[in-house]
């Protein structure tokens, strides 16, 4: 069905205010031309394409930018442990792993070398969780927001995504720390990079499908938290000793890229050989999670006004 544009003219017949979405190419014409008839009808696309999508979010950047400096201010401002909370969170999960949990799993649980796997796997994981928890906060209270000004929705789950690479690299002075008092610095740490990059990339797709939802669905703030734990345990290269895994769980990459991330980080921590496969599936199920994920939450945005 067209859509009614209202819009505004002076004396002249020119225009002085229009409402105009900006995935139409028609309204961008009409607005160029400057040139009034009441009432203008334009047809509009009801979804964009995940290309026009992505060029609207770069015309977005300064307001990207903008809810990154808010949430890392919003988290910050007035606390007590500040950026020390980021260091006891990852220094206590740890410490549980590793001295009650890994000791039973086999001898080689309470060894230094164990104890940099579930530190760097810990790492990575609350990285993930906090963007995801963070994102559906973000899209279920920021009603008022989406349902009177028009930009890429998907700027709410991204913003949480980046704020959050402040407390990655204060996690990874703490890893950087361990490894220094274990002697285990060499040169293949520098592709930890890597693995950095792509659990970002992988963290993407889950925070924009569960903001998504939650802007939909109230209770998935609730259940939310408890579905953070489920994906903790089924990522088991951040509990299981590196020498234990084989390649039969490298599958679980395909619908969980994290636990294929954390193992590859692990062969790099403790210098042991990597395996090929595994960066492929890492690497394969981060870009699909990712495209999937952006591709899903644009046809959630469509009525997303009409539900928060």
């Amino acid at each position: 069905m067209p859509k009614i544009i209202p819009v505004e003219c002076d004396s002249m017949g020119k225009v002085t205010h229009q409402e105009l979405y900006s995935n139409d190419d028609v309204g961008r014409m009409f607005r160029h031309s400057g040139q009034c008839a009441a009432p203008v009808i334009i047809e509009a696309q009801t979804t964009m394409s995940l290309r026009r999508y992505l060029r609207e979010m770069l015309r977005y950047r300064e307001l990207l930018l903008f809810l990154v400096w808010r949430d890392v201010l919003i988290k910050y401002r007035r606390t007590v442990l500040g950026l020390g909370w980021i260091l006891i969170q990852p220094a206590l999960q740890t410490c549980i792993l590793w001295w009650f949990i890994g000791g039973r799993l086999s001898n080689e649980g309470r060894s230094e070398t164990f104890l940099l796997q579930v530190l760097l796997g810990t790492t990575l994981w609350l990285y993930g969780a906090n963007t995801i928890l963070l994102a559906i906060h973000q899209l279920s209270s920021s009603g008022h927001l989406i349902s009177k000004v028009y930009f890429p929705r998907a700027l709410l789950a991204i913003a949480p995504a980046l704020a959050h690479l402040l407390d990655l690299g204060v996690m990874s002075l703490l890893l950087g720390g361990v490894l220094a008092v274990f002697h285990t610095w060499h040169l293949k740490l520098g592709l930890l990079a890597l693995c950095y990059l792509g659990t970002v990339i992988f963290v993407l797709g889950p925070a924009l499908v569960a903001g998504g939802l939650a802007a939909r669905f109230r209770d998935i703030k609730h259940v939310a938290p408890y579905l953070m734990q489920v994906w903790f345990l089924s990522t088991p290269a951040i509990y299981l000793p590196y020498s234990s895994r084989s390649a039969a769980l490298d599958l679980i990459g395909i619908i969980n890229p994290l636990d294929c991330w954390v193992s590859a980080g692990q062969a790099l921590v403790i210098d042991a050989p990597m395996r090929v496969e595994t960066w492929l599936i890492a690497i394969t199920g981060s870009l699909l999670w990712c495209l999937g994920g952006l591709w899903l939450f644009i046809r959630l945005e469509r009525n997303l006004a009409d539900h928060v």
